[in-house]
């Protein structure tokens, strides 16, 4: 029954990365010439795009090699070389393929799946309440209803560290949540890696908050602050390769909202996809030399 669940599932959401794609070409094809001179008169934003998205993973994998629980980690440049690899692989398929090259490298590291794994977890929750407390602050300044959920997300960012102590204490045997309590035990993030992570957020804040202004939308810090959470949190449920549509839908939608056209909210969602694929290219090329040179 659970193996044909999950087949269901697979193809749901081949179904659902069909359609996104099917949607995408056709919006595309339909504003071609637009968005292609869009794309051509904002080549400077393009170049900010890309040096913010190369910062974003550098944040991610100092934070990961800072949570590693070992006194030797790898060096940064190798494991930045193999973060770049795994984003772009994660463009083969949906749940996260990449994360089977970071397991792999840290193997040929001698690091231990078992130990992989469980800083990968917890660099996760790490990063997901920091976006809470984000979601919360940046919901908070709204106004209506949209106000009740930033208060609920900040009741949920300061009850989730004694919910997790009390995890630990308190193993549920045999459940998901014995094995997220054996992983979270002793765990007490430092000050920097608090700042490691608040910093990755603060890429991507500013990369969305300049590069959408740069195109003449109408975005206030805050709601930039609530699309970075949300579409970095959206990547958590990997329904489709490295969240493609489901990620360019949420800022599509917000650059249509700020006032910028059809064409030229494609053109945004265009540029920060190039951007990324850029930044992780241009990544492994310019660390592989290095990397050979170590291993020589």
């Amino acid at each position: 029954m659970f193996t044909h669940n999950i087949s269901v599932l697979k193809q749901l959401k081949s179904l659902l990365f069909l359609v996104i794609i099917v949607i995408i070409v056709y919006l595309v094809k339909e504003n071609a010439q637009e968005i292609i001179t869009t794309l051509h008169n904002h080549t400077h934003t393009l170049i900010y795009a890309i040096a913010l998205s190369g910062a974003t993973l550098a944040f991610q994998v100092i934070n990961f090699l800072s949570l590693l629980p070992l006194t030797n980690s790898p060096s940064f440049i190798k494991t930045y070389h193999i973060w770049a690899l795994a984003n772009l692989t994660n463009y083969l398929g949906p749940f996260q393929p990449g994360l089977a090259v970071r397991v792999a490298y840290f193997k040929s590291e001698n690091i231990p799946l078992s130990v992989t794994l469980q800083t990968t977890l917890r660099q996760l929750v790490l990063s997901t309440w920091i976006a809470l407390g984000l979601a919360g602050a940046g919901l908070f300044s709204e106004q209506h209803t949209i106000k009740e959920i930033g208060i609920g997300s900040l009741i949920i960012f300061i009850i989730t560290p004694f919910f997790i102590r009390f995890l630990v204490a308190h193993p549920i045997k045999f459940s998901i949540f014995d094995r997220i309590s054996l992983a979270l035990k002793n765990f007490n993030p430092s000050f920097k890696q608090l700042l490691l992570v608040s910093g990755q957020y603060l890429c991507s804040i500013l990369n969305i908050y300049v590069v959408y202004h740069l195109y003449g939308a109408s975005l206030a810090f805050n709601d930039a602050v609530l699309l970075a959470v949300i579409t970095a949190l959206s990547t958590l449920l990997a329904l489709t390769p490295n969240n493609v549509g489901v990620q360019d839908l949420l800022l599509g939608y917000a650059a249509h909202l700020g006032g910028l056209s059809t064409a030229d909210s494609i053109s945004i969602v265009l540029l920060f996809r190039i951007a990324h694929i850029a930044a992780c290219i241009l990544i492994y090329l310019l660390t592989l030399r290095k990397n050979i040179v170590q291993i020589t």
